[in-house]
């Protein structure tokens, strides 16, 4: 799994008065990117009560400079972090015994090794990652790096690095009974496709998968057995649903395509104020329908009325009969975008 892309909080810090204010879906998918980017680079990082396989190779701050820590056996971490020595001393953590080394002597994959190989720390991390038994020795050779091995009463050997620090796999290898005398140089040999018939050959039986299909947001479905991104993405932004919500006694709901129902209760200044002014919650561009219900006041005096003004941002209520000692109030329903 590659390291995904990480989200800029600004796209997602929006308010709900903005015009496109950040939804709990959308601060749900930049929290999962955050933890899936995070999470790939504690994969190598000391971890706390954590199960480690052998061979796992792990960094930590708290390192001296240039030494990373191998596991000599599969367990779990202590919780609290052990005190890290130099390279070529072992730590005890929990149940896991940590080998110590310099970083300066790992492999890396592909391309050329060049330069000064440090073959005693290769020597270290195969013996710790090789069970015992297993007939494996690794041999130098100037600045070759070979691998001897016995099957049954032959011995053999397979270069690693030949004398240019070139990584090469050659020689004779024996594999279940069968005997495969090849040379494959790592830094050009193209690995096959799943089903074909010869290395770096075409696939015969199965298609390339494609890696970039999809997203977190954007599902795939399978066409001839390739996984292919749909058309539309998931998220109600994308189908829609609510994009934005404040469910108050004023408040107000926004859909994906724009459309806004908000509603809420508005009180006259005084008993004697002709008007109800009703501010919305939500300012739109556009406004479709403004209904009212219920002119009436704690006295339970009633009143008639219609509605007079409707603005992108407030609508009035003209008052009628308004004989009432109490400021009247009255239920506003408003449709727009």
């Amino acid at each position: 799994m590659s390291i995904p892309k990480i989200y800029s909080f600004s796209n997602y810090n929006h308010y709900p008065t903005d015009p496109n204010p950040t939804t709990d879906m959308d601060m749900q998918d930049y929290m999962a990117n955050q933890n899936a980017v995070l999470s790939e680079y504690a994969t190598n990082t000391w971890q706390p009560t954590t199960s480690y396989e052998k061979g796992a190779v792990i960094r930590s701050s708290a390192m001296p400079a240039g030494v990373v820590a191998i596991a000599t056996d599969a367990g779990t971490t202590s919780n609290v972090e052990p005190d890290w020595t130099g390279g070529n001393t072992a730590v005890s953590d929990g149940n896991v015994v940590w080998e110590m080394l310099d970083a300066d002597g790992l492999p890396r994959s592909g391309g050329t090794m060049a330069g000064t190989i440090n073959f005693s720390t290769i020597t270290e991390i195969l013996n710790i990652a090789t069970s015992a038994g297993n007939n494996l020795k690794l041999i130098s050779e100037g600045n070759a790096l070979k691998v001897q091995y016995t099957d049954g009463a032959t011995t053999k050997t397979v270069t690693l690095v030949d004398a240019s620090g070139n990584m090469n796999v050659q020689g004779e290898i024996t594999q279940n009974g069968q005997t495969l005398n090849n040379t494959y140089s790592l830094n050009t040999h193209t690995h096959s496709y799943a089903g074909s018939s010869s290395v770096g050959g075409a696939a015969t039986s199965a298609n390339k998968l494609n890696a970039n299909a999809g997203s977190s947001s954007t599902p795939v479905y399978f066409s001839n057995g390739i996984p292919v991104a749909c058309s539309s993405a998931l998220g109600a932004s994308a189908n829609g649903g609510i994009v934005a919500q404040s469910l108050g006694t004023n408040g107000y709901v926004k859909f994906a395509n724009g459309l806004i129902l908000q509603w809420g209760k508005s009180t006259a200044t005084s008993a004697y104020t002709p008007i109800v002014t009703f501010t919305y919650p939500l300012a739109m561009s556009t406004v479709y329908s403004v209904t009212y219900s219920g002119l009436f006041n704690s006295k339970e005096q009633k009143y008639t009325g219609w509605v007079k003004t409707a603005s992108a941002t407030s609508a009035t209520i003209m008052i009628l009969n308004g004989s009432g000692s109490v400021a009247p109030s009255c239920f506003v329903f408003v449709v727009g975008k």
